[in-house]
């Protein structure tokens, strides 16, 4: 959800930067303020995206923790195989997913960048 939200932050940003850079005229502060504050909250968004992230990795690691500890507790040694296997697999799968996750995550730097110097050029030419 957080990934959603940030996908339309940055839409958003970039759709105003465009039309900035085809600006002709008009109130270059208040285009200023508009994309400052577009990148602010593209800003937050992606923090928020890897907070998130950092949460749903935190609590994995726990749970796997957790059931490695159990595994101890099996007397029957085909189930606590059975079961060390669907934990492996998990496992697995989970990485899976946190590389994606982190992925996602490693784009929207380069694209924060790219507006935050945008902004920044902005700002210089209103003086």
């Amino acid at each position: 959800d957080s990934q959603q939200e940030s996908q339309e932050e940055f839409q958003s940003a970039l759709e105003r930067l465009t039309t900035l850079i085809n600006f002709d005229g008009g109130e270059l502060q208040d285009a200023y303020n508009q994309l400052n504050d577009d990148y602010e909250s593209s800003l937050q968004a992606a923090n928020d995206v890897s907070t998130n992230i950092n949460k749903v990795e935190d609590v994995a690691d726990a749970l796997f923790e957790e059931w490695r500890d159990e595994l101890e507790q099996y007397k029957s040694a085909s189930l606590k195989r059975e079961s060390n296997k669907k934990l492996q697999t998990t496992e697995r799968q989970f990485s899976q997913l946190l590389r994606s996750m982190r992925s996602a995550e490693s784009k929207m730097e380069p694209v924060l960048s790219s507006l935050k110097d945008n902004v920044l050029y902005l700002k210089h030419n209103l003086n």
